[in-house]
């Protein structure tokens, strides 16, 4: 299977590749990955699809040993150089599978079919701005967006009536400023301020629960290169609508062995 991360590498020149095949126990898979960089804009995607019609590997039980299925990946990237010291970078990300289900039940004593479909999807969209302040001094504005879904249902064949179901779906969102200050107190910082939304929904909650936490923290690392000794103090202080504030120090001190 081929993958390529995209979320973390910078787009770079000119490329597009396409490439599909078919394999036994009825498997075929495709992908498109698609790379443009031109002057101050770059833009990455990649797209990847698996599928199988489904195999049965013991014709003597019921059903099939695998059910067809399908998996769908894509992903997305654009950076755009606004100026000489801001930039804009958005991303998006998506994992889907299709799941078909067929099988047979103990109802009463009475043996009975069932079949239904399941889906899962994993979302995520990323934003970030990154601005250069004087004496190399770096601002970045983050928002992240992930949405997580589950739903699954059986029927049975004789009747259509619903035997099984499940719904789930969870939201994350989180914004966030963080400045980092390369030269400060004889050494580097970074500080920044955020908050996050938890939200779910499913079947098996009443209502639909969400959570909200706000978070500052600092941190500021000092490096001693003469005995490779690098020292890292800071603080973060969480508040959520369940808790008070609770503030949580770090002091650590790391050292490499001389290579």
């Amino acid at each position: 299977m081929l993958f390529r991360s995209i979320l973390t590498q910078k787009p770079q020149g000119n490329h597009l590749d396409i490439q599909a095949y078919a394999a036994s126990r009825n498997t075929s898979s495709a992908t498109l990955s698609f790379s443009h960089q031109k002057r101050s804009t770059g833009i990455q995607a990649f797209l990847h699809q698996y599928s199988s019609g489904g195999y049965d590997l013991d014709p003597t039980t019921f059903g099939k040993t695998v059910d067809p299925y399908q998996i769908t990946s894509a992903n997305f990237k654009w950076v755009q150089d606004v100026s000489a010291k801001s930039q804009l970078t958005f991303s998006f990300r998506l994992n889907q599978q299709n799941q078909q289900n067929r099988y047979q039940i103990q109802s009463q004593a009475t043996p009975e079919i069932v079949s239904g479909k399941s889906t899962e999807q994993d979302a995520t969209a990323f934003f970030q701005w990154r601005y250069q302040l004087p004496g190399a001094a770096k601002l970045y504005i983050r928002s992240f967006i992930n949405t997580y879904e589950n739903n699954a249902y059986v029927n049975l064949e004789k009747t259509g009536a619903r035997f099984d179901e499940l719904n789930f779906k969870q939201q994350l969102i989180k914004q966030e400023a963080q400045l980092q200050i390369p030269k400060v107190l004889f050494g580097q910082m970074v500080a920044g301020a955020g908050f996050m939304v938890d939200a779910v929904t499913a079947t098996r909650y009443q209502g639909n629960p969400s959570l909200n936490t706000w978070y500052a923290f600092a941190q500021q690392e000092w490096k001693i290169p003469a005995y490779h000794v690098t020292v890292i103090a800071g603080a973060r202080i969480d508040e959520r609508q369940d808790f008070r504030a609770k503030l949580s120090p770090r002091l650590a001190i790391a050292w490499k062995p001389d290579d």
